[in-house]
């Protein structure tokens, strides 16, 4: 009886950390926005996050496009794919704080 109220716990236990879905990410800026403010605002806040200049970046996202084969997918526009692959090479962040910049899951930023 004891062993089986253990088990029960620890499903509960797991059911709550797993299954109990809370938004983590809740920032309003999204990581579409935030690349969106980066094209448009100072031309160093570019530089410094995604390691080139902006009219580099815009015509980068271009050919990649073009020949890359890279394009739109269902929730993400191609200058947030290849900002997300900048910011990694850049920064040398972790995947958890690449998915808090863009707001977006661990396996998003993973593929």
């Amino acid at each position: 009886m004891l062993m089986a109220l253990g088990a029960g716990l620890s499903a509960q236990v797991f059911m709550d950390q797993y299954y109990e879905k809370n938004k983590q990410h809740t920032s309003k800026l999204t990581g579409q926005d935030w690349v969106k403010e980066l094209k448009e605002g100072h031309g160093k806040r570019m530089e410094n996050n995604f390691g080139m200049a902006r009219h580099v970046f815009k015509k980068f996202v271009s050919m990649l496009v073009e020949k890359g084969g890279i394009g739109h997918t269902r929730y993400m526009t191609p200058s947030e794919q290849v900002g997300i692959f900048l910011y990694f090479a850049v920064t040398n962040s972790s995947n958890r704080k690449v998915a808090e910049r863009f707001q977006r899951s661990g396996d998003t930023i993973s593929k």
